[in-house]
């Protein structure tokens, strides 16, 4: 198997500086994640939550999120689609 076959790109709603959020794609190559691009810069939750959701939409890609200090999970579209408690 190629290199190029082990990749795994998705796209990653993380806080950046307090109730900022953004939206960038990320990549799991080999185990590792690296960054892949930008989406959208540091937004409030509700903006880039909408940019996230449409963009994972969009490429097919999983959405996950990623709160400060925090281990990225996966999105769920029924409790994250709004602000979660606690981490704006």
């Amino acid at each position: 198997m190629s290199g190029s076959e082990d990749k795994t790109l998705f796209v990653l709603l993380r806080q950046v500086d307090g109730p900022r959020w953004c939206v960038i794609r990320q990549v799991l190559n080999d185990k590792k994640l690296s960054f892949f691009d930008r989406l959208a810069t540091a937004r409030p939750y509700d903006d880039a939550a909408r940019v996230a959701i449409n963009s994972a939409k969009k490429m097919g890609l999983t959405l996950v999120i990623q709160a400060d200090g925090q281990m990225p999970r996966r999105f769920n579209y029924v409790t994250d689609a709004v602000r979660p408690g606690g981490v704006a």
